[in-house]
């Protein structure tokens, strides 16, 4: 669910990018202060209806990975793209991607998701963060997620906190590089290439990255 911190700050949870164990650091650093509302993962649009004058912080994460947490997660818990994803994350098409382009085999999936729905994290991405014109405040990175937190506070005028106690547990949120996975989500240098060039827009965009080809 998203999180509202001392009435000012507001953090978005998006779908594979550690902001779950964001939130629980939040939660860790602000106690009562922070006030945890709707589901879990409303969308920029949702939240500025009840909260429209807050300092928004949403997270993305580079587009290689998130296929990997995405794969690895449902392939450890089928629920995870299951119908309950629908109400938990009131968005349809995340589960029915997945289901669109599912597969045993990691290659086999990232290659059904380079050919069905290319571009797709760039749109789902900014569900969140909102479309160029209209940016949240803050975007976030699911590899520097400590320091961006602190930097959304900072941003939002919340200045009394232990940025200490904003430590972020990568294990929730790196089922891939768990044992169990890690052989299986490795990539080939020529699909990582064919991932860079698909999702050139989110690597230049949210971090500053030439991709070959562009």
């Amino acid at each position: 669910m998203p999180i509202l911190v001392d009435n000012k700050f507001l953090f978005l949870r998006v779908p594979k990018t550690g902001s779950g164990s964001a939130q629980a650091g939040l939660m860790q650093a602000f106690g009562a202060r922070a006030y945890v509302f709707g589901r879990a993962h409303m969308t920029l649009a949702e939240c500025l209806e009840l909260f429209p004058r807050k300092v928004y912080m949403a997270c993305v994460r580079r587009p290689e990975t998130w296929l990997r947490s995405v794969w690895a997660a449902v392939r450890l818990s089928p629920s995870e793209a299951g119908p309950e994803a629908r109400s938990n994350t009131g968005i349809d098409d995340f589960p029915d991607m997945v289901h669109q382009i599912w597969a045993g085999d990691f290659t086999a999936f990232v290659d059904n998701y380079l050919l069905q729905r290319p571009g797709w994290i760039a749109k789902f991405f900014e569900r969140y963060v909102g479309p160029p014109a209209k940016r949240v405040p803050v975007i976030g990175h699911c590899e520097t997620l400590e320091m961006d937190l602190s930097r959304g506070l900072r941003a939002a005028n919340v200045t009394d906190f232990d940025p200490t106690l904003l430590h972020v547990d990568r294990r929730i949120h790196q089922a891939g590089t768990l044992p169990q996975m890690a052989r299986h989500v490795a990539y080939e240098p020529a699909l990582l290439a064919d991932v860079r060039r698909t999702e050139a827009w989110v690597y230049r965009e949210f971090y500053g990255e030439q991709t070959d080809g562009e």
